[in-house]
């Protein structure tokens, strides 16, 4: 049962929200939406989808440099990263996928458990704080224009997760340099995510990387809204992506079901010519396209892997 919470907890939030916009929301239109989709439009978004994993590999090779003071080949990570997101798919508990990265880093030469653990958290945490930043550099903009129902949530979870991260990197020198383990891990954590921070060279990179994710997601939106007749604007879209990225990488949901498909309808339902149902049917077809492209990411399984030599 436990193994199944993060996918009960996505079909509860799914199942409730529907309740609640069930004045608001046409399954027969959302179906409609849906069946609709051109097939060829849908496999470049699918294509599309699937590189992620590409960037985000170079992501960890910085990363874990930078973090942890490792190395490890491009093609490696790659690999690495495909089946973390594989496993995160295949099982019902998408922080299985980021163990699954941690186990298979270990084997590397030069990595220990600890500087695993370093890689990979602060490879989630990089990706998550310069989201949110992008995301509240557009709030002022938003906010001039009109705000939508959403923004207050919005700015929250912005506020949260950076001002989350200046808390905890503010609470590092004052955390005891000896006594419980569990106060040494997570100095040794907050000491690696301090490093993420230590010059403009490395600060810049990792809001070029949140960039390419937020702009890679948008076009997958485009292409797939296009694909169901569903008319945005680029720029109408861009506004929204930092929060659903954000709130589909919220590990108590499975691959974000539920969450993305409330703050979708809550945002892009808001724009002119949008309905709710149209929001939906595009939540519907992104959360789709993230468990297809756990079959290509799935291949890696079938590739040789470079393990440290024994002494």
């Amino acid at each position: 049962m436990k193994r199944a919470l993060p996918a009960l907890v996505s079909a509860i939030v799914l199942l409730g929200a529907v309740w609640l916009w069930r004045d608001r929301i046409d399954l027969a239109a959302v179906g409609g939406r849906l069946a609709a989709i051109d097939p060829l439009i849908a496999g470049f978004a699918l294509a599309l989808y699937v590189g992620f994993s590409p960037l985000n590999a170079w992501r960890l090779k910085l990363v874990s440099a930078w973090a942890a003071g490792t190395r490890a080949p491009y093609l490696a990570l790659l690999r690495l990263t495909c089946i973390g997101y594989f496993v995160a798919v295949a099982s019902p508990i998408g922080l299985l996928g980021d163990a699954a990265k941690v186990a298979l880093l270990r084997p590397l030469d030069g990595f220990t458990w600890r500087s695993s653990l370093q890689s990979i958290f602060c490879d989630r945490a990089s990706g998550a704080v310069f989201c949110a930043f992008l995301g509240a550099l557009l709030l002022p903009a938003r906010f001039a224009s009109g705000a939508t129902p959403s923004l207050a949530l919005e700015a929250a979870v912005f506020v949260l997760a950076l001002g989350g991260t200046a808390m905890l990197l503010a609470l590092r020198p004052r955390l005891p340099l000896a006594g419980a383990k569990l106060w040494q891990a997570l100095g040794w954590l907050l000491g690696a995510l301090a490093r993420l921070f230590d010059g403009a060279r490395r600060v810049a990179a990792q809001l070029g990387f949140a960039a390419a994710n937020v702009l890679l997601t948008l076009a997958i939106m485009l292409l797939l809204a296009r694909g169901m007749g569903i008319r945005a604007s680029a720029l109408q879209m861009l506004q929204f992506v930092p929060i659903i990225i954000l709130v589909s990488a919220l590990p108590l949901l499975y691959l974000g079901w539920g969450g993305r498909e409330m703050i979708m309808v809550s945002t892009v339902g808001s724009l002119p010519g949008v309905s709710a149902s149209d929001a939906l049917s595009l939540a519907i077809a992104l959360g789709g396209l993230a468990l297809l492209a756990a079959f290509p990411n799935g291949l890696a399984l079938l590739t040789g892997w470079r393990a440290k030599p024994h002494t």
